[in-house]
């Protein structure tokens, strides 16, 4: 759904730019907001993963444009960014693998250290507030 939300917030600011450039509106204003989406579409679609898998060997991720894995061994630490919100694998080469910290988040995160304790990272408090808030509960 983010890439039907964001082609909708560039339309819209098109639109209201090109009209508030005719009409002397605050067109300084539609840049940022251009500005804005598009480093919104950039993060969201580009940077930024939505789904994790891991084996014995490799840590799979997926996103919108991209998707890869690597060597579990190469994970050197997970850290989180927007107050937790964002999880970051960064790996041995220097490259950053950011996940969104969804409903599953917490329990992947338990199994990772289990099945490969050398990572020794635990769920922070969003991804633990986020298990708690599940709407549907599992039996």
């Amino acid at each position: 759904m983010l890439p039907w939300v964001l082609t909708f917030l560039v339309t819209v600011g098109l639109i209201a730019l090109i009209w508030s450039a005719l009409n002397g509106g605050p067109w300084l204003f539609m840049l940022f907001w251009l500005a804005l989406v598009v480093w919104m579409g950039f993060d969201g679609l580009y940077r930024t993963n939505y789904q994790l898998e891991f084996d014995d060997t490799y840590l799979s991720w997926r996103g919108f444009v991209r998707s890869g894995r690597i060597l579990i061994s190469d994970v050197l630490a997970v850290n989180t960014e927007w107050m937790g919100s964002v999880a970051v694998f960064t790996c041995r080469n220097g490259e950053k693998i950011r996940v969104v910290v969804l409903q599953g988040f917490a329990p992947f995160l338990t199994a990772l250290n289990q099945a490969h304790p050398s990572i020794a990272a635990s769920p922070g408090f969003y991804a633990r507030f986020v298990e708690r808030s599940q709407l549907k509960r599992k039996p």
